[in-house]
């Protein structure tokens, strides 16, 4: 414990902890966002090149293989079904963005 902290109210050490790890989920929502927003511009290129080529926007082939992958990576503490509910709503958007472009 470092001087500063000794010097603290006891309520107050007590919640450094918690302060810490909410430091740590807004660094990491922070990163989550931007990974979000890249993966939506490679989602909007891949609607671009569907809506060239005549594709529809919804392939479930393809969002069963990634739930299929991402569950291979999964090593907890998030369950395989909580993970499916994230990303078949990121998926849900992505394939939204790209509806917008003219393709269905």
């Amino acid at each position: 414990m470092d001087s500063q902290s000794r010097n603290m109210d006891p309520q107050d050490r007590a919640k450094e902890p918690l302060a810490r790890q909410r430091q740590r989920i807004d660094e990491l929502d922070e990163r989550i966002v931007a990974l979000l927003n890249e993966r939506m511009d490679i989602a909007l290129k891949i609607g671009r090149i569907k809506a060239r080529q005549g594709i529809s926007v919804l392939d479930q082939g393809r969002e069963a293989l990634v739930l299929h992958r991402l569950h291979g990576l999964n090593q907890g503490p998030l369950s395989n079904d909580d993970l499916d509910r994230i990303y078949r709503t990121i998926m849900t958007v992505s394939r939204g963005l790209q509806g917008r472009l003219g393709n269905s």
